[in-house]
């Protein structure tokens, strides 16, 4: 199988005779959609050996093969995705996944060791916190006499400092 490449600014066809009936050979030219630069088509057709050498026959296409309009590829000429770039690619593809989901898991554990670290700071400040409430409850009566007296000595002094 050999490759036809139209780099004219027209598709054009050819009119061949394959087992007693005449086909056309359309070689379409490279076409962009203009609103998103996609290729619609590449320009690049495919033509068994028999009819490629019935295109040979014709005057025209000779003349555009030699003017460069038309250019006779080989199968290995014709751009394939490199098997190797897309191997890699997809190693690599592998390779970021798995360091996603170690930085997850780290980020996981990290977590946990605070968790951890707050639940047990959050532990021993209750206790702290137990400790002062069962301190509170068994106040010594001097020191409710010693607030009592600064209430007393706080309203006196109100009292004295009118107007």
């Amino acid at each position: 199988m050999k490759y036809i490449k139209n780099t004219g600014r027209y598709a054009i066809a050819f009119p061949i005779t394959k087992n007693n009936r005449e086909i056309n050979i359309e070689l379409d030219k490279r076409r962009l959609y203009t609103d998103t630069g996609n290729i619609a088509t590449t320009g690049i057709t495919p033509v068994e050996e028999e009819d490629l050498a019935e295109l040979k026959k014709i005057k025209r296409f000779n003349n555009m093969v030699e003017s460069g309009e038309l250019e006779i590829l080989e199968e290995s000429e014709v751009r394939t995705p490199d098997e190797n770039k897309i191997k890699a690619l997809e190693d690599k593809n592998k390779e970021l996944e798995q360091k996603l989901r170690e930085a997850e898991n780290a980020d996981v554990k990290k977590i946990e060791e605070e968790k951890k670290a707050l639940a047990d700071e959050n532990a021993s400040l209750r206790a702290q916190l137990e400790k002062l409430a069962k301190g509170g409850k068994n106040k010594d009566k001097a020191d409710e006499e010693a607030e009592k007296a600064d209430e007393k000595a706080d309203e006196n002094k109100a009292d004295t400092e009118g107007f």
